[in-house]
């Protein structure tokens, strides 16, 4: 998709989805108010302390969880805290015992190779 003309859209509110223990404002993703055209996932996670979230997106999708605000833990005991990120492959739980504010983005893999020319990524 590299060659299609640009596309915009005006940035509205994040939707926000608030449940037991956490609260999401989805950026990106299904009934977002982003649509991007590479499939992918983007929210800002407010977690409890002592609570847990899975995000609902397919096991092959990769992505982070960029630590804001207190500690974050994947169900690989791998452990971030504010100013550090995790890595994340597909529906991995996160949890906090201290509770934790952060920006989680997952995808499809695009395939693609990456080359760096001049300023920008071709």
């Amino acid at each position: 998709l590299k060659g299609m003309a640009p596309g915009y859209q005006t940035p509205i509110k994040p939707r926000t989805l608030m449940a037991a223990g956490y609260e999401m404002q989805m950026i990106v993703g299904a009934d977002a108010p982003i649509t991007l055209q590479t499939p992918c996932w983007i929210a800002w996670l407010d977690i409890a302390p002592g609570e847990h979230f899975t995000p609902d997106v397919p096991a092959h999708w990769h992505g982070f969880a960029y630590v804001v605000q207190g500690e974050l833990q994947s169900d690989d005991f791998a452990r971030a805290m504010a100013g550090e990120g995790l890595s994340l492959v597909g529906a991995q739980t996160l949890s906090s015992a201290t509770g934790a504010r952060a920006l989680i983005a997952l995808g499809q893999a695009h395939g693609e190779p990456i080359v760096m020319r001049g300023p920008y990524v071709d």
